[in-house]
């Protein structure tokens, strides 16, 4: 697979592969940003975002967690960049940065993530866990 196209996988190293319930895309997070694969009958075009995109794509290039959550949220662990929740269910890619959630972690590096079944999502971060509840607000 070539890597230089504009359509092409952004990294031949990739760290976490999961599926967009709401839309069957699946996601790919890598060392270099987040792939997603529309049409899994073709391996060859994907939709890319990095960092250097700015704007309303991720916070940071290196996403090594996915999760989606109880009401369909997908949800980017980034090493050195926080996590990032996306809502899927609209037509676009509409990005919520979690800047206020940023605050309350003693470091930017979230390398897992899960979903309890009380509806807690637990970051596992380089200096421990931490426990989110979906729908709040966070405050520093």
């Amino acid at each position: 697979m070539r890597f230089n196209l504009p359509t092409s996988i952004l990294d031949d190293i990739v760290y976490v592969i999961a599926e967009d319930r709401n839309t069957r895309t699946l996601w790919g997070g890598s060392r270099s940003g987040l792939s997603l694969l529309p049409d899994t009958s073709r391996t060859d075009f994907f939709y890319n975002y990095s960092s250097r995109d700015g704007g309303n794509s991720i916070s940071y290039s290196e996403v090594n967690s996915i999760l989606q959550d109880q009401d369909n949220n997908m949800w980017l662990g980034l090493f050195g960049g926080g996590i990032n929740r996306v809502d899927t269910r609209r037509r676009q890619f509409n990005l919520h940065r979690l800047e206020e959630v940023k605050c309350r972690l003693s470091t930017n590096s979230v390398r897992s993530l899960l979903q309890d079944d009380e509806g807690f999502v637990w970051l596992g971060t380089d200096a421990g866990l931490l426990r989110l509840q979906v729908g709040d607000h966070y405050s520093c």
